[in-house]
C-alpha cells in the first residue's frame, strides 16, 4: 500500500464519526448550490460579530474555541451514531467520503512540497529568498497597522472558507492569472527602468 492510501485510511479512521457531518459541510465548501457561498459567508460573519460584541481575551477566546471542539469532538459522533443508523450510509456516500479523504491529503501534499521548496531557496538561491521573506513581512506589517486584528482575521477565516468553492468554479485560476501577469508586467517595467538609468549614467 503506497504512503498515500496509509494517510488516506488513517484519515478515514480519524474522522469515521464525522463522516455524516461532513458530506453536506463539503458541499456547502464546493458551492454546490448558489445559496451556499451567501451561508459561508453569513456564518463566518455571525461568529466574528459575537466575538467583537463580546471582546474576549485572546486567552479566553483560545479557551472557548478548545473547549468548543473538545466538546464536539465527543458528543457529535455520539450523536450522530444514535440518530442515524450505519445501514443508511451507501457506497455513494463512501466514494464521496473517500474523495475528500483523499483530497485532503492531496492538499496537505501540495502545501508540503510547496513549503519545502521556499525553504530550499535559501541554499540555493538565497538573494530571492531573503527577497521574497522581507518584502512579505513588510506588506504583513503594513497591513496589520492598517487593519484591525479581529476584521483581518475574519476576512482571511472567511476567504479561506471560501477557497474550496472559488477553484472549484474556477474563480482562483481567472484572477490568479490576471495577478500575476500584472506583478510580471511590473517586474519587467523595473528591469527596464533599472536598464535605462545604468544606461543614462
Amino acid at each position: 500500500m503506497a504512503d498515500e492510501d496509509i494517510q488516506i485510511t488513517y484519515l478515514k479512521n480519524a474522522l469515521e464519526g464525522w463522516k455524516e457531518i461532513i458530506l453536506p459541510l463539503d458541499s456547502i465548501m464546493h458551492w454546490e448550490k448558489h445559496w451556499h457561498p451567501f451561508s459561508i459567508v453569513g456564518s463566518s460573519t455571525m461568529f466574528f460579530l459575537m466575538v467583537w460584541l463580546m471582546d474576549p481575551s485572546v486567552l479566553t477566546t483560545i479557551a472557548l474555541v478548545g473547549l468548543t471542539c473538545t466538546i464536539s469532538d465527543y458528543f457529535v459522533p455520539i450523536l450522530v451514531s444514535s440518530l442515524l443508523k450505519s445501514d443508511q450510509w451507501t457506497d455513494k456516500q463512501e466514494d464521496k467520503f473517500d474523495k475528500i479523504c483523499r483530497s485532503l491529503i492531496i492538499s496537505k501534499e501540495k502545501f508540503s512540497i510547496t513549503y519545502r521548496s521556499y525553504i530550499l531557496l535559501r541554499s540555493t538561491r538565497p538573494k530571492m529568498f531573503y527577497g521574497l521573506t522581507l518584502v512579505s513581512l513588510m506588506i504583513c506589517a503594513w497591513i496589520g497597522n492598517i487593519i484591525h486584528n479581529l476584521l483581518l482575521i475574519y476576512m482571511v477565516v472567511t476567504f479561506l472558507f471560501l477557497v474550496p468553492g472559488m477553484e472549484k468554479r474556477g474563480i482562483l485560476q481567472k484572477y490568479g492569472c490576471i495577478i500575476t501577469d500584472k506583478i510580471a508586467d511590473l517586474a519587467t517595467n523595473a528591469k527596464m527602468n533599472v536598464s535605462d538609468l545604468k544606461k543614462e549614467k
